[in-house]
């Protein structure tokens, strides 16, 4: 089971300043860019100025980073389930960049701004929730390991059984430790009925916060079951990933990793709307195609502010190549950038964020082990 006690990696938060000391009086040490990964040893907090500080090593210097400016938390990046060396780990790196972006593993909330009952790392909801659950139930072994997970959670808080029972789910029972039902439970289980009950949101409070009540406390030890974990992985970068990817392709921008990463952003929000991205991208090349497609995502997203990952997008793949030159807080159009002279990263291969590449992370080795 997924704990605190196995973060080991933080992720900035912004440009943060590395520090000789624990205060923010005198000069920094160096500035650690947006969305960086980097170790950390959250046993190591130490008091200072406002708050915890930890000391960190970053580009041959050793000094102190404040624990506001980094998120060190259940997500694969900071756990370990993907190397932190590998560009899916950067390009997960910039979905948790910012501190309320809860990519976590246990993550379970239903905001008013999120329709949906959302679960997970990937922020699985609607639809893709339902083929999360399912592609475990129709698959023999991940069948087993999340059966003994939910039975598990059950025995360990019997009041729950009861409570589910009371709710309808009465084919649950506990009889002399033993559980019984739950097979039927989950072949039933509509988590999407929180869609149509408004009220229903008050009960899942999201940062995998337990609250008393049955179905959240249940999923969030759940979501933390070691393979269910490493499932969360896989089935995200099988479908976000993979049709960003797909996409990126048929487009000829597939080597490209922020037109790639931009994709998977757009994937993620529901606003890959390929008619509409054909027509902004007509007769660039293939950086001015990348650069579009990240103005793209924020016209499309409505917002007067640029999200955290779109910000820890550009740093890590478009500031090379790319600067805002507009005065605007949340660039939408290509007037809005100036090209540099340097290119932006390409893969080597043709295909950015390819899968072969991740081909140690923990994740699928784990699977690989548990799966074989």
């Amino acid at each position: 089971m997924l704990n605190e006690g196995d973060i080991t990696f933080g992720i900035t938060r912004g440009n943060v300043n590395l520090r000789p000391s624990r205060s923010k009086k005198g000069s920094p040490l160096c500035v650690i860019p947006l969305g960086t990964i980097f170790r950390v040893d959250l046993s190591e907090g130490l008091e200072g100025e406002d708050g915890l500080w930890y000391p960190v090593e970053y580009d041959g210097f050793s000094g102190y980073l404040s624990s506001v400016t980094f998120n060190a938390d259940l997500s694969p990046v900071c756990t370990g389930y993907v190397s932190p060396d590998t560009p899916l780990a950067s390009l997960i790196a910039a979905f948790n960049s910012d501190a309320a972006a809860r990519r976590v593993f246990d993550e379970v909330h239903y905001y008013d701004s999120d329709p949906h009952l959302t679960l997970g790392f990937g922020h699985f909801a609607g639809g893709t929730q339902d083929e999360f659950i399912h592609s475990m139930l129709s698959h023999d072994k991940m069948r087993s390991i999340l059966t003994n997970a939910f039975a598990k959670a059950f025995v360990g808080n019997p009041s729950f059984v009861t409570d589910a029972r009371a709710e309808g789910n009465g084919m649950l029972s506990l009889n002399d430790g033993s559980l019984h039902g739950l097979d039927e439970f989950l072949t039933n289980l509509n988590l999407e009925r929180g869609s149509v009950n408004r009220n229903y949101k008050n009960k899942f409070p999201g940062g995998g916060k337990k609250n008393g009540y049955w179905l959240n406390d249940i999923l969030v030890d759940v979501l933390k079951d070691n393979v269910i974990c490493a499932w969360q992985v896989r089935f995200w970068a099988a479908h976000t990933l993979a049709d960003a990817m797909k996409f990126a392709v048929r487009i000829g921008l597939a080597d490209n990793y922020g037109a790639v990463a931009t994709l998977t952003s757009l994937r993620s929000s529901g606003l890959m709307h390929e008619a509409s991205i054909l027509s902004q991208i007509s007769g660039l090349d293939n950086d001015a195609a990348a650069m579009k497609l990240w103005t793209y995502y924020n016209k499309a997203k409505g917002s007067e502010t640029t999200r955290g990952r779109q910000k820890t997008i550009f740093s890590k793949w478009y500031s090379r190549s790319w600067k805002i030159t507009s005065h605007v807080d949340c660039p939408k159009d290509l007037s809005d950038c100036t090209r540099l002279n340097m290119p932006m990263e390409k893969a080597l291969d043709g295909i950015a964020f390819n899968p072969d590449e991740n081909r140690d992370d923990y994740f699928n080795s784990l699977l690989d082990f548990i799966l074989e």
